[in-house]
């Protein structure tokens, strides 16, 4: 079972995908915006964290920053789900600290892709893949 956290303002997109992930056993909270994101985040340092990039106010991007330079996060699984899908937001979200780039809307080969990501050896550092 790992701890997700999902911040997406996309309520109904958020709350569907934490229940799905609840059916599938994990422990899951949802924020709608990134303030409040960062804060469940601080609170309770989940194993995975499903951030929208296109958030209001603050981008996932600089969300994935501001993390990132947390140590506490150093081993956290954050997967940027978006649907901007260009080559050039790809790079650009490995740049910020994602370490998936996931397009809505999700299938569940991309949560198996997501689960299955988390689960590597946790005592080393996650490697961003492509």
């Amino acid at each position: 079972m790992k701890s997700v956290l999902i911040i997406d303002d996309n309520q109904d997109f958020a709350d569907s995908l934490a229940l799905l992930l609840r059916l599938n056993g994990h422990d899951t909270s949802v924020a709608y915006e990134p303030t409040a994101g960062v804060r469940v985040a601080q609170r309770t340092c989940p194993d995975i964290i499903v951030l929208d990039i296109g958030l209001p106010a603050i981008s996932g991007y600089e969300v994935a920053r501001k993390l990132r330079r947390n140590s506490a996060f150093e081993k956290t699984v954050l997967v940027a789900v978006t649907g901007l899908a260009t080559d050039e937001h790809r790079q650009r979200a490995y740049a910020s600290g994602f370490d998936l780039h996931c397009t809505k809307p999700l299938d569940t080969g991309d949560l198996r892709t997501i689960l299955q990501y988390a689960r590597a050896d946790s005592s080393k550092p996650v490697t961003r893949r492509d």
